[in-house]
């Protein structure tokens, strides 16, 4: 009976980014069949190539080149002085955080807020500044400012746990969409690089066939969540390479196309990655570079914070099932992890 009560708001959700198929519309099988999902992929990928032209003098031709060849920008925004010292700036942050285990694994974030950047302005310099912003902007095809958080990774956090499930290869959602990881240190074969399959961003016929028969899948009963996992083998039918493994020095900066295929390579010792993280998802259906009524005033660079005190917010309510991110307190970045279930 709830689902018939909410049916004159099924519509809606086909023209915003619910990536799930979460409503009888959007998984129905008859629709699939005919194309439904199919045509909301085909229509965000063409409004995101439109905006992304009319973003190009936002980075130089050889990112453009990149970017449309391999789905991915890799920049070295700092010199090695300028990161020596931001790191040192960065490590020496006390903030709120928030921390999500996956298997094994634990992310902490701190969000980046007008205070945190008004007591480093280092660092409000580089995330404030067209080598890192421009970058963002073009692969997201929006103008507008990502969310931004201090991210550590720590792996094999307990003995004996299950794998991190950000160890499969998957694609965050079904349209363009943006993440950036600016590295502080090494990254090395052994502490699970982040890997990206070169050219999966593309929407050719294949890949959008093959999204097609997704659907039909979930619609009848298979995984419904939209972030797709894809298997090896799946990839090689999609005849895309392995995936590039991002060992790279510190300092290195990677903003990808999330739809794109991606993962994090399975760390194989204990380690702890430092990195400034950038994401950024507006409605992929919007024609505009920018959302003309988001973000009201004073929500500038607030977003972060006030997302994952929603997300904390909405499971304590019963509004949201998954209970993924814990307030953990103030803490330093690299801080041993407080996740509850740790003890």
């Amino acid at each position: 009976m709830s689902n018939w009560l909410t049916a004159p708001l099924w519509p809606i959700d086909v023209v915003l980014p619910t990536k799930a198929f979460s409503n009888p519309l959007l998984a129905s099988e008859r629709l699939n069949r005919r194309g439904l999902y199919a045509a909301r992929v085909a229509a965000a990928h063409a409004l995101a190539a439109r905006r992304r032209r009319r973003l190009a003098d936002r980075v130089s031709p050889e990112a453009r080149q990149e970017y449309a060849a391999k789905g991915y920008i890799r920049t070295t925004p700092l010199d090695a002085a300028a990161l020596d010292a931001l790191r040192e700036e960065v490590t020496g942050i006390t903030a709120p955080a928030y921390e999500m285990r996956e298997g094994d694994a634990v992310t902490r974030r701190i969000a980046i807020t007008p205070r945190l950047l008004a007591a480093a302005p280092r660092l409000a310099a580089l995330v404030r500044s067209p080598a890192y912003q421009g970058p963002i902007r073009y692969v997201g095809s929006f103008d507008v400012a990502p969310q931004l958080y201090i991210q550590t990774i720590f792996t094999h956090v307990a003995d004996g746990g299950v794998p991190d499930p950000q160890n499969d290869l998957h694609m965050d959602t079904f349209h363009p969409t943006v993440k950036a990881w600016l590295w502080f240190d090494d990254v090395e074969e052994a502490t699970g690089p982040f890997a990206y399959v070169e050219g999966s961003h593309r929407l050719d016929r294949r890949r959008l066939a093959w999204h097609k028969r997704r659907s039909v899948i979930a619609s009848t009963g298979g995984p419904k969540g939209g972030s797709f996992r894809v298997s090896e083998a799946e990839r090689e039918r999609l005849r895309l390479p392995e995936p590039t493994r991002f060992t790279v020095p510190a300092g290195t900066m990677v903003t990808g196309d999330t739809f794109g295929l991606h993962r994090r390579t399975r760390a194989t010792k204990p380690s702890r990655r430092l990195e400034l993280w950038a994401t950024s998802r507006p409605n992929p259906f919007n024609p505009l570079l920018k959302n003309p009524i988001w973000p009201p005033p004073g929500m500038a660079e607030r977003e972060a914070i006030l997302w994952q005190r929603f997300a904390v917010w909405a499971h304590t309510n019963g509004l949201r099932k998954r209970h993924d991110w814990y307030a953990v307190g103030d803490v330093r970045p690299l801080d041993d992890p407080r996740h509850p279930s740790l003890g």
